[in-house]
């Protein structure tokens, strides 16, 4: 599951250009099967995350803010620097006790889970990189105010490509059942063991 907000601010001065800054937070809900079999049970009752009727075991929230700088004379506008941020929370399931066959399940299924949601969160980085590279692109205008609305398009272009992007990897991955992340995933093992 993904959720994609972002926030425009506009600020005046002067300073270099760089890279995004990145920050990850986890919040975690508690599961506690008691055998293996109640895996699946565990993660559906305890996951604070459902998607159109269905119950999802971990979720990545990508924030994507930024921030440009410009300068002005009598005739033109002009960027100074662009800077971008992309905070992601992932919403992720923690075992609190193992045992019973159910530990060297989790150490096989929970990368496969992280590594979906890291997915997710290395393309709100993709998508802040081009907004600077695009934004540092921009050529210089009359007015500021033509300067700002500009950049707010190529944002809001960048910020829906995201979207669209952020579903079509869902798509692909079956919201990560090709990773080896997902419900089904837990199914097979189970039936397999």
């Amino acid at each position: 599951m993904k959720v994609i907000s972002f926030l425009i601010s506009v600020v005046i001065s002067s300073v270099a250009f760089s890279e995004p800054l990145v920050s990850e937070e986890y919040e975690y809900y508690y599961v506690n099967p008691n055998t293996r079999a109640d895996i699946l049970t565990s993660l559906k009752e305890n996951s604070p995350i459902h998607e159109g009727g269905k119950t999802m075991y971990g979720s990545s929230n990508s924030d994507v803010k930024w921030n440009l700088k410009w300068k002005h004379n009598s005739q033109i506008c002009w960027i100074t620097s662009v800077n971008t941020k992309v905070t992601t929370t992932y919403t992720l399931p923690k075992l609190i006790e193992g045992g019973s066959g159910i530990d060297d399940f989790w150490d096989n299924w929970y990368p496969n889970l992280l590594t979906h949601e890291k997915g997710h969160h290395k393309l709100a980085i993709d998508a802040a990189e081009e907004i600077e590279r695009t934004i540092r692109k921009m050529p210089s205008f009359s007015t500021c105010d033509l300067l700002e609305k500009n950049a707010n398009n190529i944002v809001l272009e960048s910020i829906n490509k995201l979207r669209r992007l952020q579903k079509d990897y869902d798509k692909r991955t079956n919201h990560g059942e090709t990773q080896g992340a997902s419900g089904a995933s837990i199914f097979r093992y189970l039936n397999d063991s």
